[in-house]
């Protein structure tokens, strides 16, 4: 039996579709944020993670977004990095962008608890 020049010839790769760009999730601008300050300080992903202690691939992943990290493990990453806990933090206004919470609008409290 005697293939077809259709079945013979290379077929083409399909072009990957670009994806839309999406807004960055909480767990990777507080990522972002880690690594930022990790760099700054020039400390490795491996030392920072020894310090932790944590593996250094689940640090990698923190710093990806790809994993959100505890208040615990924020807290030994700015203990081991010398900094304080909200510089791990974006700012509020880069928060807003994309969680869905309304302002609340704060009133003094009348006397009596009203």
């Amino acid at each position: 039996m005697k293939k077809s020049a259709a079945s013979t010839a290379p077929r083409k790769k399909a072009k990957p579709k670009a994806k839309a760009q999406a807004s960055p999730t909480v767990e990777e601008l507080i990522g972002l944020r880690i690594k930022e300050a990790r760099i700054a300080r020039g400390i490795s992903q491996h030392r920072l993670a020894h310090g932790i202690p944590m593996d250094r691939a689940h640090l990698g992943q923190l710093e990806n977004g790809h994993h959100g990290a505890s208040p615990v493990i924020l807290a030994k990453i700015a203990v081991a990095l010398g900094c304080q806990i909200g510089e791990l933090f974006p700012d509020v206004a880069e928060f807003a962008e994309i969680v869905d919470v309304r302002a609340i609008e704060h009133r003094p409290r009348l006397a009596g608890g009203r």
